[in-house]
């Protein structure tokens, strides 16, 4: 008799019990046409260039984009052949790049160059800043040692 039950209740009660879970829709959306994609990615471009010197989260664009992650990362790998975080960190460094070689030496220091651009761990600055320019900061401003 008990086998019965237990075949019963696996065979019968528990599928029932399992269809009256609500089921998740998934909705898989294609990829977005390129020239969406294109537009997309240059309106992307655009807010991130337009607040490149505030703290940027992945959420807060695609939210204001009104798209997906999923298809912010894809558009902008497809377009511009790169990751998103990858280009906001690329202008951030160009950015500082060019704010240490205005700068003056004297009344300048890296960190806070550092800083004005997002950067908030000068160790991680530093390696990013050589491994982009072959060079460091400090060299950049034209601190002598």
């Amino acid at each position: 008799h008990k086998s019965d039950y237990r075949r019963l209740i696996i065979g019968d009660l528990l599928p029932l019990l399992i269809d009256t879970i609500p089921r998740q829709k998934h909705h898989y959306q294609l990829p977005p046409p390129p020239t969406q994609r294109s537009k997309l990615v240059h309106r992307a471009r655009d807010y991130i260039q337009a607040h490149i010197h505030q703290p940027l989260t992945i959420k807060e664009l695609y939210t204001l984009l009104g798209v997906s992650r999923r298809t912010l990362f894809y558009s902008f790998e497809s377009i511009f052949r790169v990751l998103l975080m990858n280009y906001v960190k690329v202008q951030r460094l160009q950015g500082a790049r060019r704010s240490l070689q205005q700068a003056d030496p004297k009344f300048t220091s890296i960190a806070s160059i550092a800083h004005q651009w997002g950067f908030y761990n000068p160790g991680y600055f530093a390696k990013a800043y050589k491994a982009m320019f072959n060079e460091l900061p400090s060299q950049t401003l034209g601190l002598r040692y």
